[in-house]
């Protein structure tokens, strides 16, 4: 194998690399929306209950 090939293989590797983090990323992001939504959730019915009992 030549330099050229090694360096095209490694390129490879590294762009494939990235692409599972950025995928592990965007997993990582999406379950951090649905908690922030869980969270906006308990909020709004907390005020809700606080403001029942006003």
């Amino acid at each position: 194998m030549d330099q050229n090939q090694q360096i095209i293989q490694t390129l490879g590797l590294e762009v494939a690399t990235r692409t599972i983090e950025n995928a592990e990323l965007k997993a990582q992001v999406a379950l951090l929306q649905v908690e922030v939504q869980n969270l906006h959730e308990q909020l709004a019915e907390h005020t809700e209950d606080q403001q029942d009992e006003d």
